[in-house]
């Protein structure tokens, strides 16, 4: 069975969903909602950006919609028609319309409580790429992604020494890509899926700020990650082994803590690194994808490159320095 980007599951993670992480998902987007208007109202709202921050995941969901339709369709008319007439262009517009109101609702609060978490995401929107802080941000994100890469991978070799059963792995979704247009709108997939939950976690953080004020932040970003485990527990099925709530406590708990140090863009250039490196680790080397995987190490390398660019002046003071370096 070939499994699009909008397949359903009919698994038991959908099936007993619990009514407490229904209740938390309803909370978030209230308060995306009430906020985006209040300060709207209040004019301080930036539009500009979070428009630019929706069209970008927009691109991304057209890209993944497309190449899912036209690898059953591979007539490109019937695709677009497919597009228009079916649910993905419903799909697409949800998601590009939450993050755009996310953006508005969170970003005064991010400035206010830890100031220096969107430095680079608004500079980056704003085209300065070339900005020394955008670049230390895409170099702590590419290095945060490839350490939790790295860590889940010993983590499953772990497990499988010690026979604990089912492997802790995101990427399940690759099994089931026959051909490179399944492949393409998988990936666009997963590095979309990032930015939508390092919004959410960001709404979190700002939520569980504006709560308990008088309670130190990282308690309760504790709690909350043991909810998160918890919930992970109850929704999880007979598949899922016990250490896979740890695991995702300890996710949320990093992320939302790293949230407010590193900086908004380097947690989500870390999820997209993470999704890639960890991809770029078949376990079937003979597959079919094993080259486009491999070859997909050359997006967080180059990223990587850049940021230490950028963050080092440029290339200009670059190659000022190692003249230096070789008149010394």
């Amino acid at each position: 069975e070939i499994l699009g980007p909008n397949h359903t599951s009919s698994s038991p993670v959908f099936q007993q969903m619990p009514l407490l992480l229904i209740v938390i998902r309803t909370i978030i987007v209230l308060f995306v909602l009430l906020v985006a208007c209040l300060n709207t109202c209040a004019d301080r709202a930036d539009w500009k950006h979070a428009l630019r921050a929706a069209i970008y995941i927009l691109i991304l969901y057209l890209i993944q919609e497309l190449a899912a339709l036209n690898s059953r369709s591979p007539d490109f008319r019937e695709s677009i028609l497919g597009l228009i007439n079916g649910r993905a262009l419903g799909h697409m517009l949800v998601h590009a319309a939450f993050i755009g109101l996310a953006y508005v609702a969170i970003e005064p609060y991010l400035r206010r409580f830890w100031p220096r978490s969107l430095v680079g995401t608004v500079r980056i929107l704003s085209g300065r790429w070339s900005d020394p802080v955008v670049g230390k941000e895409l170099l702590t994100g590419v290095v945060l992604g490839c350490v939790g890469a790295a860590l889940i991978t010993v983590f499953n070799m772990v497990t499988a020494w010690a026979g604990w059963g089912r492997e802790v792995t995101l990427f399940d979704w690759l099994e089931t890509a026959v051909n490179s247009k399944v492949f393409v709108a998988s990936v666009a997939q997963k590095v979309s899926a990032p930015l939508l939950q390092t919004f959410v976690l960001a709404a979190i953080c700002v939520l569980t700020r504006l709560v308990f004020r008088r309670v130190q932040f990282e308690v309760m970003i504790f709690a909350v990650a043991v909810l998160f485990g918890i919930l992970a527990a109850l929704v999880g099925s007979e598949a899922k082994a016990w250490f896979v709530p740890i695991v995702l406590f300890l996710v949320v708990f990093s992320a939302a803590i790293l949230l407010s140090r590193v900086g908004f863009l380097a947690i989500y250039v870390a999820g997209v690194t993470w999704a890639i490196v960890a991809t770029a680790i078949p376990l079937n080397w003979g597959s079919w994808y094993t080259h486009l995987a491999i070859g997909m190490l050359c997006f967080p390398l180059i990223v990587a490159l850049f940021g230490f660019m950028t963050s080092q002046g440029g290339l200009a003071k670059l190659a000022q320095y190692f003249d230096a370096v070789e008149n010394t």
